[in-house]
Parts: structure tokens; sequence; C-alpha cells
């Protein structure tokens, strides 16, 4: 297989190689200097595979990265969108069978090294983008998600209930009417607070005014 054409991106460290039969591969600067790579050369079936599995790699890494930037991941999440990241670089790019797996796994032990991926800095982003959330929502929610947690006391229910009350319309008078009262309840209910708390921060609401 021939190289037909390698055209420099606006990113700094990308280039775009393209080869005889119409394919074109995403790969690294470096890697392109490392390998010597140039119009017309041949590549032989060796060479040729190896350039696959550089671009894949080189593709993935760098839309990992970009996922990171964006919000911290887990392991288990992040390797789940570069699997299904990994299917449509595989169509794009007519990459034949990769080792995909072995690809993903290396990619997150190195961001895991450079402490890129944490779980802990995930369950802060996660606490802190549902903090209107019950403790039980928030632990059934990260179990899901492949993270066991027991959250700290700093996300006792109860103040949160609170201050979900003090930031809503509702003056201490209007849950006198039934009907208020319980679409407040049912409210607080759906979002995973128990029916305990939701009665003392209610009445301790009521007693307020």
């Amino acid at each position: 297989m021939k190289i037909i054409s390698l055209k420099p991106s606006r990113s700094g460290n990308l280039l775009h190689l393209g080869l005889e039969d119409g394919t074109v591969l995403p790969i690294s600067a470096d890697d392109a200097v490392r390998l010597s790579l140039s119009r017309f050369l041949n590549l032989s079936p060796e060479e040729l595979s190896r350039l696959y599995l550089l671009s894949a790699s080189f593709q993935l890494r760098e839309y990992a990265l970009r996922q990171i930037a964006l919000s911290p991941k887990t392991a288990a999440i992040l390797s789940q969108k570069l699997l299904h990241h990994f299917y449509k670089i595989k169509t794009r790019c007519r990459l034949p069978d990769l080792d995909y797996r072995q690809i993903i796994d290396k990619i997150i032990t190195d961001l895991q090294d450079k402490g890129l991926v944490s779980e802990s800095e995930y369950v802060n982003f996660f606490l802190h983008r549902h903090s209107g959330k019950s403790r039980r929502h928030l632990e059934l929610l990260l179990k899901k998600q492949g993270v066991k947690v027991i959250l700290p006391a700093a996300a006792d229910d109860l103040s949160k209930i609170k201050k979900i009350i003090a930031k809503s319309r509702y003056q201490p008078t209007d849950l006198r009417d039934f009907k208020t009262k319980n679409k407040l309840f049912s409210s607080l209910y759906r979002r995973g607070f128990s029916l305990d708390d939701i009665r003392r921060a209610v009445d301790d609401f009521c007693h307020s005014g």
C-alpha cells in the first residue's frame, strides 16, 4: 500500500495520511516523524497494520482527552465511550479488526497514572451536579454507573430539603392548604427523599412563618 498524501491539520500534532485505496488515517505528527513517513512511500503489510493501530490509538486518546475536558469520568464510563467511538473510527477509516480492548485499556491506564481519570473526582462532580437529589438516590445512581460509595455527612437529606423549600415560591402560609402541601410532598418524594425527612423539613418551614 502506498501513501499518496500527508496533510497537516490546524491542530498542531495532527496529520491526515491518505492511502492509495482512498482511506484517510488521522495520525500524530510525532508518529509520522518517528516512522519517517512520506508521500509515495510503499508500506509493507506489517507497516500498514502498525499504522492502523497507531491511528486508532491516536484518535481514541484524543477523544478521551476531550471527554475528560468536558467533565470528570470514571474508568468504566470512559471505557464505554471509547468503545462506541472505536466503532465509528473503524467504519470511517476502514480499519481492519484490531484488539480494541488492549488499546482502550492502555489509554485508560496511562490517563489514570497521570491523575486524569479519577473516581473521587467523578463523585465530587456528580454530587455537585445533582445536589438537589437525596442521598439514597445519589448512591443508587452512582451504583448504576459502577461506583460504589458511601456518601459523606455533607449529603444530609434534611438540610437539602430545607434548602429546596427555602428556594421555592412557597410561603409557610401556603402550606396550610392540603393540596399545596401534598404537591410539595410528592415533588420531594419523587427526588428520593424519605417521608420522615420531608415531614420534619416541612413542619420546620411552616413553624418558621
